[in-house]
């Protein structure tokens, strides 16, 4: 059986904890639910996304690394919604300490995605 590995390449991948605080502070916001997205031109021919997992309280952090693999997964199926040239940061805040399942995730990411894709494309 062969091994499938869809991940996001390196290049898709936003790195800087700088760039982070910068998309989140200057970028356009939508919200869905437990996610809060950003987005801020990057001048590149593709978006690059980064993810972030609030650990406020005594969230472990297998269970943030877990989220943020939900988020990862839910980004890659739905990419698409946004055009290119975005730096985008998926932050997802949750007090209930209940860890989403995937179908939930993906759904809450992808109207969040449209959401921000909507008023990305009007700019």
């Amino acid at each position: 059986m062969e091994k499938l590995t869809q991940v996001l390449k390196r290049i898709e991948r936003l790195g800087s904890p700088n760039r982070f605080k910068e998309v989140r502070r200057l970028g356009l916001r939508a919200r869905a639910g437990r996610v809060s997205i950003s987005i801020l031109e990057n001048g590149l021919p593709h978006n690059r996304a980064g993810f972030s997992v609030r650990s406020k309280g005594s969230m472990l952090a297998v269970r943030r690394n877990r989220i943020k693999r939900l988020l990862k997964e839910g980004y890659r199926r739905h990419k698409d919604l946004i055009k290119p040239g975005a730096d985008i940061v998926i932050a997802y805040f949750d007090e209930t300490k209940k860890l989403p399942t995937f179908s939930e995730t993906e759904k809450i990411v992808a109207v969040g995605l449209k959401k921000a894709a909507t008023g990305w494309q009007k700019k």
